[in-house]
């Protein structure tokens, strides 16, 4: 319900910068979105709750707005690829060998970024950003 777009211009109208002032992250166990609105209002609060809305339940997931996000993610996936994280790795990986935590690093894998389709997207997001989960 929100076009490309629109949503940094609503945070905008609300004060906030795209970049300081919003953020998401994922964890093995969550992901986190953030917007630090720099009024607590009602007008806030439901741009707030609309975005988290739209986030939760609404998106579209197209194609080229996906290829572009692509080049981002892979740029962050380099970002952290250096020895301190290797080395974090590695201690994981032999603390919980043969779990799932150790295979399945929240930021994905290369090849599956670089592969990555609406249609696979649609149906992982269908499947898991739903809410009873």
């Amino acid at each position: 319900n929100v076009p490309d777009g629109e949503v940094v211009r609503m945070l905008e109208r609300q004060g906030l910068r795209f970049g300081p002032d919003t953020n998401a992250y994922t964890t093995h166990d969550q992901t986190v979105y953030q917007f630090n609105f720099p009024r607590a209002n009602a007008s806030a609060l439901e741009i707030g709750f609309k975005l988290f809305r739209e986030i939760g339940g609404r998106l579209t997931l197209d194609q080229q707005l996906i290829d572009q996000e692509k080049g981002v993610v892979l740029s962050e996936e380099r970002a952290r690829d250096v020895p301190q994280q290797r080395a974090l790795q590695a201690d994981l990986n032999n603390a919980l060998a043969g779990t799932r935590f150790v295979t399945r690093w929240p930021i994905g894998k290369t090849a599956n970024i670089q592969t990555a389709t609406s249609e696979r997207l649609r149906r992982y997001y269908q499947s898991n950003y739903r809410p009873d989960n």
